[in-house]
């Protein structure tokens, strides 16, 4: 085994709020190393690249929109539904407006353009949209609907990766040290206390590093469109990791986990999370739970595992949300401007996970003149399968 020398802080998991953190520590004066499993970015470089903030944002307000802290804290404790203390949520809303500021100076870029229609994620003329229940019932009775959803400007789904890129860039800017391919597998722990790691890593040098990459590139791609087919690259990059890496361990002041979920940890997925077992998985490989798994060696609790989340967007075109979701038994699921996840988790709960959303001939044809205008290229696709093999067709409802 081969031991390095020490660091202030050990970050295991180079995604955003691990790249957050090590950028913070390094500000404070601290020499941080970040390890991850794979190249970094994690879950955050494949999403939309959206942050959520509000409370009066410069782009808020360039959009002609109002909003205040109290407004924000007002609809998003109904959101949370206790899942999160009504101080943390407060003290988001105070503060997220500053999130904004903090993340421009890493790097990243917004826009006040705001989305005129409801979407799942905005085209590329606009970077401010309603992402979330802002304007559906019943969270508008409580609080003024406003758009909180920032999206970093890049071009189509890129935004993700580019939103990464601005804060992997910042730190390692600020002298963090990044060891990619480097799975922890133990913590150290001393007298109760956590001052180290243990891990495996494929080091740069090892042969076929190039390969692996290309490999795993290509498997996290297919792992979130076609997973049997993701499962078998990944596999074959797997089989080069498990030939080369090697033991290390390092010691450190603080050690931050900052890693995944489970979501690829069919196991925990079985155990914590009942009527998700067919959805398709959303993340990398390395949200297998590990990391879960080494805070609570520590002697940390978890909670709410339970709470996964599945989405099922029916916008863009907007005018589909004009329709009437219903469960296989006829009954309404829900509104249908819900947020995806929300009327999903309604699905799931009360309708097997199953649905249809019931259009007529007028709500069919205005969709349709809208996919131009508002949906992006992977969007249009999911478009395109739905107006040509997707869908039914009856000339009465009982039909």
């Amino acid at each position: 085994m081969s031991v390095e020398s020490s660091y202030d802080v050990v970050i295991v998991g180079f995604g955003a709020a691990g790249a957050a953190a090590a950028i913070e520590a390094a500000d404070a004066g601290a020499r941080v190393l970040v390890l991850d499993r794979g190249y970094g970015g994690g879950a955050s470089a494949l999403s939309g690249g959206v942050v959520y903030a509000g409370g009066g944002t410069p782009y808020q307000e360039a959009a002609g929109l109002k909003d205040s802290p109290d407004n924000m804290y007002n609809y998003l404790r109904q959101e949370v539904r206790g899942m999160v203390s009504d101080a943390t949520v407060r003290r988001f809303c105070e503060t997220s407006a500053e999130m904004i500021t903090w993340l421009e100076r890493q790097g990243a870029r917004y826009r006040g353009t705001l989305a005129p229609y409801k979407t799942s994620y905005p085209t590329d003329a606009h970077y401010l949209y309603y992402s979330g229940n802002e304007k559906a019932w019943p969270y508008k009775l409580e609080a003024e609907p406003a758009a909180r959803g920032h999206r970093m400007v890049a071009k189509g789904m890129s935004s993700g990766h580019a939103f990464f890129e601005a804060l992997r860039t910042s730190a390692e800017g600020k002298g963090v040290e990044f060891e990619p391919l480097s799975r922890v597998h133990d913590l150290i722990i001393e007298d109760g206390a956590v001052v180290g790691v243990r891990y495996r890593t494929m080091e740069s040098s090892a042969p076929g590093r190039r390969r692996h990459q290309r490999l795993s590139a290509v498997a996290g791609k297919l792992g979130n469109w076609v997973p049997p087919i993701g499962a078998r690259v990944n596999a074959r990059a797997e089989a080069l990791w498990q030939a080369n890496a090697v033991e290390k361990s390092v010691r450190a002041t603080s050690v931050v986990l900052s890693g995944g979920g489970f979501v690829f940890n069919p196991e925990m997925k079985a155990k914590y999370d009942k009527g998700f077992e067919d959805i398709s998985p959303l993340g990398t490989v390395s949200d297998d739970g590990s990391v879960i798994n080494l805070g609570v060696s520590a002697g940390g609790a978890v909670d709410h595992l339970e709470r996964m989340t599945a989405w099922r967007f029916m916008s863009p075109p907007s005018a589909l949300l004009e329709g009437v979701s219903v469960g296989p038994s006829g009954a309404r699921v829900a509104n249908e401007d819900l947020y995806g996840a929300t009327h999903s988790q309604v699905m799931i709960d009360q309708h097997g996970g199953r649905g249809f959303l019931v259009l007529d001939a007028n709500i069919w044809t205005k969709a349709r003149r809208q996919i131009k205008t508002q949906t992006l290229p992977f969007q249009r696709a999911m478009a395109a399968y739905l107006f040509s093999v997707g869908h039914k067709k009856a000339a009465t409802l009982e039909g």
